[in-house]
């Protein structure tokens, strides 16, 4: 084994070795230490990559109860655990050095539904997309979207505190949460769900239910005795997230409901292990106008504007995603857009405006409206729009608006699109003019990128393009999210509007100021006294800076591929630019995938798997040799 192993975390230490082998004889699900499994999961669909100690796939609750308890002996209790789900996070939230719990391969049903009152409960490792698949015979589905609902699993959105289009209307993941069941660092579990507040001091014999009125009542002593910097801070900045103190206490109906603090925890607090859910209807009519504009910063301009009419959702994407669709196998599906009467010298930008209701003279009169007072108003910036009624065209525009990612991800040449500034959040009015500033700042880098996102809510998703392989382009990474981060203080905006923090934790101090850092710290040690689950991310458990906490400057998969000999650069250019996002991971065994992944449902199988490990092996060849 060279000398690059030990740096890259390829060694299994002696405590995790020992801890493994006693933990494997009453485990019921699979503990899984081979270096290709490990390899496999070391990577999201961010930038970074952390080799575990270890990957558990836990069948049922009691297996994870019994990891945790295991990790309580004094011997082991510097082991720690890190959850997983459909690894679609773009910021490294699921990866860690510990052991990586996967619920995804077995932990993934349906438990229980009810029709008449709304609700289902699932497993943490049930997919969005299956889930939906599933309620869509009976009209009903869960509200939260996120475009990798094909392989994103709700353990996972819960632990983002998810949400995408329709998000205005909809809200977050939380917002559509009745009740968990977690389990604690040390196995015990709790369920979580809205309490009066009264009832939090009433006695209760049994122990798990006194575990948690003990840590309800802590936490919520905190959020009164900081009242008034809650609101402050939560009123000021536009859609804040981190650990969500503002929505937890409910004054009007006096109740307190910790699975809102728990969502958006990023696992750093308590393992969710079982999720009921608040079902909705789905609309039963629906239509979308695609708008072309010949300015994309005048057509941002124009959101508040698109908001007076009240769609469900206002999506957007730049000319350079427009452009690469055109060259994509998409291209056939959204021909309608593109009439042979445009003029090719533009490349438009496109805004799709939907609107749905549950009656069709309903949806007949807000299309109307839309279309007198807007499409119909004398706008330079809008050069056609097309009116999509039919199920199958509308469909197709948001499976063009859903692939921006992988579309970027086909810009020629080494550099290629990274997530780290890519769900940043303003408040809509000041959308145009972050965006100005924001495309001013990268060109000053000279920097290829491009934007799609949710206009109704001031997301937007930038990725600019870097060759992570060279440590000029790495430096560039902190260096523009400082930069960054600064524009949206101007703008009053966050750095993390929907993905989560991950191993941009190291700007939540700031966010959150000196008056509510400690109380962050003290929810993190009223629930993780000892720093065992997914340590890093958001909240040092410990000390009053930010030491404890994962910078973006993380280590990045560039620097394992900067070791990579030339030729096989060449030679497996295609599996070197895999971004892992993990489209290849879909659920649906219609779509065309490989077969082996289809049958074994495990990782290493799938296209995603096997460019990690052949990255790996070119990496360790090229090693051996110098």
């Amino acid at each position: 084994m060279n000398k690059h192993n030990a740096q890259f975390g390829t060694i299994i230490l002696p405590l995790y070795k020992k801890y493994l082998e006693m933990l494997e004889s009453k485990f019921s699900g699979e503990v899984d230490s081979s270096l290709a499994t490990r390899i496999v999961m070391a990577t999201d669909s961010s930038m970074y990559e952390v080799i575990p100690q270890a990957v558990l796939f836990p069948r049922f609750r009691k297996d994870i109860s019994l990891a945790f308890k295991l990790a309580q002996r004094t011997e082991f209790k510097s082991i720690t655990f890190t959850a997983r789900g459909g690894g679609t996070g773009p910021n490294g939230q699921s990866l860690n050095t510990g052991i990586i719990i996967d619920t995804s391969r077995y932990m993934n049903k349906m438990l229980d539904i009810n029709l008449e009152e709304g609700w289902v409960e699932v497993e943490p490792g049930m997919v969005l997309g299956q889930l939906n698949l599933c309620l869509k015979p009976h009209d009903l589905f869960f509200a939260p979207y996120v475009s990798t609902e094909n392989q994103a699993t709700i353990g996972g959105m819960f632990n983002t505190d998810a949400c995408g289009k329709g998000s205005r209307i909809y809200g977050r993941t939380s917002d559509h949460v009745l009740a968990t069941e977690v389990i604690l660092h040390d196995g015990t579990k709790l369920k979580i769900q809205s309490v009066d507040v009264a009832s939090i001091q009433e006695k209760i014999i049994n122990r798990a239910h006194l575990k948690s009125k003990a840590i309800t009542g802590k936490v919520l002593q905190l959020v009164e005795e900081h009242k008034a910097a809650i609101k402050d801070k939560f009123t000021s900045t536009y859609r804040l997230t981190g650990y969500n103190l503002q929505n937890i206490h409910d004054e009007i109906a006096n109740t307190f409901n910790l699975n809102y603090l728990l969502a958006g925890s990023e696992g750093t607090l308590a393992f969710v292990s079982k999720l009921k859910l608040r079902l909705s209807k789905i609309p039963k009519y629906r239509e979308v106008i695609a708008i072309k504009y010949n300015d994309f910063i005048a057509s941002l301009a124009d959101t508040d504007e698109l908001l007076k009419f009240k769609p469900s959702a206002i999506e957007a994407i730049d000319a350079t995603v427009v452009r690469l669709a055109k060259q994509d196998v998409i291209a056939h599906k959204i021909s309608n857009l593109f009439p042979k009467t445009d003029n090719e010298n533009i490349e438009p930008s496109i805004i799709f405006v939907e609107f749905t209701e549950h009656s069709q003279p309903a949806l007949d009169t807000a299309i109307a409206v839309f279309t007198k007072q807007y499409l119909k108003s004398d706008k330079k910036h809008i050069l056609g729009f097309y009116h999509a009624t039919n199920k199958d065209e509308i469909n197709n525009f948001w499976d063009l608006r859903k692939k921006g990612v992988g579309l970027l991800a086909n810009l020629p040449g080494d550099a290629q699109p990274v997530a780290f500034i890519e769900d940043t959040v303003v408040p809509p009015e000041n959308l145009a003019a972050y965006v100005q500033d924001l495309c001013t700042l990268l060109d000053e880098y000279k920097l290829t990128y491009g934007m799609f996102g949710h206009l109704d809510v001031g997301c937007l998703h930038v990725r600019p393009a870097l060759n992570l392989n060279h440590q000029n382009h790495r430096r560039l990474v902190p260096e523009i999210t400082d930069k960054v981060y600064k524009l949206l203080k101007k703008y009053n905006g966050i750095l993390w509007g929907e993905h989560g923090k991950g191993f941009r934790s190291e700007y939540v101090k700031d966010y959150f100021g000196e008056a509510l850092w400690p109380v962050l710290q003290n929810i993190k040690q009223i629930f993780d006294p000892y720093n065992k689950l997914n340590p890093g991310k958001i909240i040092p458990s410990s000390d009053n800076n930010k030491k404890n906490v994962v910078a973006v400057a993380g280590p990045m998969r560039g620097i394992k591929t900067q070791f990579i000999s030339k030729t096989y650069k060449q030679d497996f250019l295609d599996i070197l630019r895999c971004n892992g996002n993990a489209a290849c991971m879909d659920f649906r065994i219609t779509q065309t995938i490989c077969p082996s992944f289809k049958v074994t449902q495990n990782r290493i199988h799938s296209p995603k798997g096997r460019a990690m490990l052949l990255r790996h092996w070119l990496y360790v060849e090229s090693t051996n040799k110098k």
